[in-house]
Formats: C-alpha cells, sequence, structure tokens
C-alpha cells in the first residue's frame, strides 16, 4: 500500500454521499483539500439532502453549507478530518472545489448530515430544544 495516500484513495474534488440517520435521507460533500503530511482531509458539507444519489448530476445545483444557527455566524460547514473515507460513504463523481480556502476546523469524524439537519431546524423556526433524532 502506497503510504502517500489513503486505502480507499480520495483526491481533491470528489463528491462523497452518505446516508443521514438525522435527515432520514441521504447527503453529500466534497473533498476540498489533502494534506499527505497529516493524513487529513478538508471536507465541505454541502446543503443537499435526497435519495440515493448515483451521480453528482443527482445532486443538482449544489451549494456549501452556511451555518447560521446557534452561534455558527455564517460560516461554511468546512472541516479537517482523518483521510480515511468511512465505509458506508460512496464517492459520486467530482466537481471543481467548492472552497479553495483553507479550514481551521477539525473532527475525527466525517460528517453524516447532521449539521445540515440542525439547520433545517434552526431555519423551520421551531422553538423546541433538540432534533426528533436525538429525543
Amino acid at each position: 500500500m502506497r503510504r502517500d495516500q489513503p486505502p480507499r484513495p480520495v483526491t481533491v474534488g470528489d463528491v462523497v454521499a452518505v446516508y443521514s440517520e438525522a435527515l432520514g435521507a441521504w447527503t453529500a460533500s466534497q473533498v476540498t483539500g489533502i494534506d499527505v503530511a497529516a493524513k487529513s482531509a478538508t471536507v465541505i458539507e454541502l446543503d443537499w439532502s435526497g435519495t440515493e444519489p448515483a451521480t453528482v448530476a443527482d445532486l443538482g445545483d449544489v451549494q456549501p453549507l452556511r451555518l447560521t444557527h446557534h452561534s455558527c455566524g455564517g460560516r461554511l460547514a468546512h472541516c479537517n478530518h482523518g483521510w480515511l473515507l468511512p465505509k458506508s460513504f460512496t464517492v459520486i463523481g467530482s466537481l471543481p472545489p467548492l472552497v479553495t480556502s483553507p479550514s481551521n476546523a477539525y473532527s475525527p469524524a466525517w460528517g453524516r448530515g447532521e449539521q445540515l439537519a440542525r439547520q433545517r431546524h434552526w431555519d423551520s423556526g421551531e422553538a423546541r430544544t433538540g432534533l426528533p433524532h436525538m429525543r
């Protein structure tokens, strides 16, 4: 195995999809950077959910997820993760990177739609605390 890439290689521009329990639907994100030395991938979550996509075209006009819930202040859902693509994620194609700036956020786990679920809950104007799947 090559040490300059993970066991399931991803490249900048790759769009990946995963089923989100929080949304009860599929969601997607894009790899926007790879740091070989740190063995990390920078990933932007997309503002999209729906039925299982076979290709990037199934996503329509993709946009990065911008977070305005709670104290996020409009920042992008852009984060560094370990470069190992989880088994539940599928590469569905590639697009030019939607974001080219680095991210200063770090998380051990790739997002599975939790931020999109929180944002949609916030946008709905509901005053409840917690998401239905967290009750």
